[in-house]
């Protein structure tokens, strides 16, 4: 009998033929051995399910239970809560296909988790790595203040978190003291905050100052410069309404709620007011910069920044020192 606590992993997949070789093999190398890895075909339309399968045998021969379940395509998001309906794990993680884990990652956070009772979640250090040189990690997410455990408020403005959702580990019994219907609201925009924000609230996270996690950058589709200032836009609205939809199915005061949507319509407002900045365009930066009036008090510096870059001549200036 096993006396390590059972760790559900729940992956969401489309079309990920190109990928899923090396996705099952780090959940293969784990070093980690109790696991129940719950897999959702996204109603992909190539050998996603044919792969998943030819891993079965292996996967169950390593004692880790496979659960393979398939949906017409609904997103991250609705997979994510076709697989909650089943988990049974102490411990859930969610990384998604194209990334991978290193061979110890499961188990330094259960280890860490374990001798720490007080924290109901726990986040890794993560490597960025594009495609195209998978030897390369180009930067990292990692948390800055590593003192600081309450991240609710981080997570809705987003400051110093991240979202490569295998990178974060969380107690069941905390997320479904606040999601017993199993749950989560099922935006365009996955399903990372939806998870984190709800075991976040009144909860603390550690941190593994390691390595543990490696986030796959598409060389062709993660760039801005690949992108249209409308959907970076359309993009950062999405996420606010993912936000403030979370908030409103966390059980709190209704003032509370009230100012942790405040905070998020402000944060995110500011967010899409400097990408406006980034592709000078004008007209959206004094939109964008009126929402951030309405939502929550200017400082200062938005003051400038706002003043500057609607002015022709100081815009040019500031572009040619950035230069």
């Amino acid at each position: 009998m096993n006396n390590q606590p059972l760790v559900s992993i729940i992956t969401p997949c489309y079309n990920g033929e190109s990928f899923l070789h090396r996705y099952f093999n780090s959940i293969l190398a784990q070093t980690y051995s109790n696991i129940e890895l719950i897999f959702v075909n996204d109603g992909s339309s190539d050998k996603t399910e044919e792969i998943a399968f030819s891993y079965k045998d292996k996967l169950e021969a390593r004692g880790i239970k496979f659960i393979y379940m398939y949906q017409t395509n609904a997103g991250q998001a609705a997979a994510i809560n076709s697989a909650l309906k089943v988990f049974s794990g102490e411990y859930l993680t969610w990384p998604d296909s194209d990334d991978w884990m290193s061979d110890d990652c499961i188990e330094k956070k259960i280890d860490y988790l374990e001798l720490h009772p007080e924290y109901s979640l726990v986040m890794c250090r993560t490597a960025k790595v594009f495609e195209s040189d998978l030897s390369k990690s180009v930067s990292y997410y990692e948390r800055k203040n590593k003192n600081k455990h309450n991240i609710f408020d981080d997570l809705i403005s987003y400051e110093d978190v991240y979202f490569a959702p295998g990178g974060y580990m969380i107690r069941s019994k905390a997320l479904l003291e606040t999601l017993p219907t199993r749950s989560i609201y099922c935006g365009k925009t996955g399903q990372n905050m939806q998870l984190l924000l709800p075991v976040a609230y009144r909860r603390e996270c550690g941190f593994v100052d390691e390595v543990l996690y490696y986030y796959l950058i598409r060389d062709n589709s993660h760039s801005r410069s690949s992108k249209t200032p409308e959907q970076i836009y359309n993009s950062l609205y999405g996420n606010e309404n993912t936000i403030i939809q979370t908030l409103e199915r966390i059980d709190m005061a209704a003032d509370e709620r009230e100012a942790y949507i405040n905070l998020a319509k402000f944060s995110w407002s500011q967010k899409r007011f400097y990408a406006a900045i980034e592709f000078k365009d004008k007209a959206s930066i004094a939109k964008f910069y009126r929402e951030i009036e309405s939502n929550g008090k200017i400082n200062l510096k938005l003051r400038i920044q706002n003043f500057v870059f609607r002015n022709k001549l100081l815009s040019a200036i500031y572009n040619i020192f950035k230069s």
